[in-house]
């Protein structure tokens, strides 16, 4: 699908212009969301100053009680990306569940934060810190994604699950029909969004938690509190325990070059269209069009003949060009820049490790 420019009819069919219509709506959606990561920061910071001997207890022996010390030790070794989403989780996990012993009282952060003497916040931070503290942690499985906009989720800790949307660019562009994660929803506006942190789950580990959370549920006199409690204490220790006992990822390895797989897309701005369709045109290597993209293909000794780089059209001037390696993206950028020239204006480089999370 080619990104719609800011003077082009809006893709929801409303009419109006892209910028007057979609785009605004996603630009102040993107200010609401950085409003709210700020309020969550500034929390959070405020916790670490004002109460730092309370937050380090409730980690250790709260979010982290499930696992040993060599089992916390492990998640220092994971790939960065997992480890940069434990943080998120447990940050979220401080402003919501987490319980502070504080002189003689056990608080939670909602009764320290938004007390006299609390952080400032604006007025969307502090709400967006409420929200957050409104609803527990669910255990989901996603039942309709469309990707780049949002997803159907249903809660499996119901006994007669509702089927709520939501909107989530990110996730829903990695998420299919049929994937387990816990997950908190949060109101913005009219819309459900996830509120930051994500839990996802194998299937079979998902099923296994939601019995031991239905089984204590069943067991014992647990009340509100106390349950939303043990949900997300739950579903936080199923997820921790897969991290520490998973099987490390083997490294992928491209099949020509021997090279890491590293998957990289470079943005051209494309200055002449009929000049670049003719230097593609004349290339032995290259099929494909304007209409229906290129791809530049490499025939190795001895086996059939492979896509090198795939040049994707993203109308009304842009160009992405994408490679399996850095070898390969190197090679490929050189060789563009000797067949189209000044057609071509480059703009950046995107790299994904595709053994991030």
């Amino acid at each position: 699908m080619h990104q719609a420019g800011r003077n082009d009819p809006c893709p929801c069919g409303s009419g109006r212009k892209y910028k007057k219509c979609c785009l605004q709506k996603e630009n102040e959606a993107a200010a609401l969301q950085r409003e709210e990561s700020n309020a969550v920061g500034a929390a959070l910071t405020w916790l670490s100053e004002h109460h730092p001997e309370a937050v380090e207890e409730a980690v250790h022996d709260g979010y982290f009680s499930a696992l040993d010390d060599p089992e916390i030790d492990a998640l220092g070794t994971l790939h960065p990306g997992i480890q940069d989403m434990v943080n998120i989780n447990v940050g979220e996990w401080l402003l919501t569940d987490a319980q502070f012993e504080v002189g003689e009282e056990i608080l939670r952060a909602r009764d320290l934060l938004f007390a006299p003497g609390g952080p400032v916040l604006t007025a969307h931070g502090r709400q967006w810190l409420e929200a957050i503290n409104e609803r527990r942690m669910g255990l989901y499985e996603v039942t309709e994604v469309d990707p780049g906009v949002g997803l159907q989720v249903q809660d499996i800790l119901q006994d007669d699950p509702q089927r709520l949307w939501v909107t989530e660019r990110s996730a829903s562009e990695h998420l299919v029909p049929g994937d387990m994660l816990g997950a908190r929803l949060a109101g913005r506006g009219d819309q459900w969004v996830f509120s930051g942190a994500i839990y996802p789950l194998g299937r079979e580990d998902a099923q296994d938690c939601r019995e031991d959370i239905v089984e204590e549920l069943r067991e014992e006199d647990w009340n509100g509190e106390l349950a939303r409690d043990l949900i997300g204490d739950l579903i936080a220790t199923y997820w921790l325990q897969s991290l520490v006992g998973a099987e490390p990822m083997p490294e992928l390895v491209d099949a020509v070059t021997g090279e890491p797989v590293m998957l990289c897309t470079e943005h051209y701005r494309v200055r002449d269209w009929s000049a670049l369709e003719a230097a593609l045109a004349e290339r032995s290597d290259v099929e494909g069009s304007r209409q229906r993209d290129w791809v530049r293909f490499v025939e190795p000794d001895g086996e059939v003949r492979r896509a090198r780089a795939a040049l994707n059209v993203r109308e009304p001037d842009g160009l992405e060009v994408f490679c399996r390696t850095l070898q390969i993206a190197d090679e490929t950028k050189a060789w563009l820049q000797e067949v189209a020239g000044e057609a071509l204006e480059h703009r950046a480089r995107e790299v994904t490790d595709p053994a991030s999370p």
